[in-house]
């Protein structure tokens, strides 16, 4: 029985351990919120003709206004492009874009 306990023991600690390790793992990106102001690249995806801006720039009508994306960069200036090298997070408004 004191065999079956230890066991018992090992296997919890595993479990705790790989569960705060999983909540603890830091990922080197940080997402942002880019508007769509050139819609000469108008799919949601396509990186080019997105720009950040801090501000909420979204009015209601239209086709498409921001998305997330996640960069490895640290917080962008202001008025400067998507980096091609992004990833696409989702997190679509749709609307356009008040300059």
């Amino acid at each position: 029985m004191n065999r079956a306990k230890k066991l018992a023991f090992c296997l919890l600690t595993a479990v705790f351990a790989f569960g705060f390790s999983s909540f603890n793992n830091h990922r080197p990106y940080t997402v942002y919120r880019y508007y769509k102001v050139d819609m000469t690249y108008p799919n949601a995806s396509d990186y080019r003709g997105y720009v950040y801006y801090s501000g909420d720039l979204c009015v209601t009508g239209g086709n498409l206004c921001s998305a997330l994306w996640s960069i490895n960069d640290p917080l962008p200036a202001e008025g400067s492009a998507l980096p091609s090298s992004s990833n696409y997070m989702g997190g679509v408004i749709h609307g356009h874009v008040e300059l």
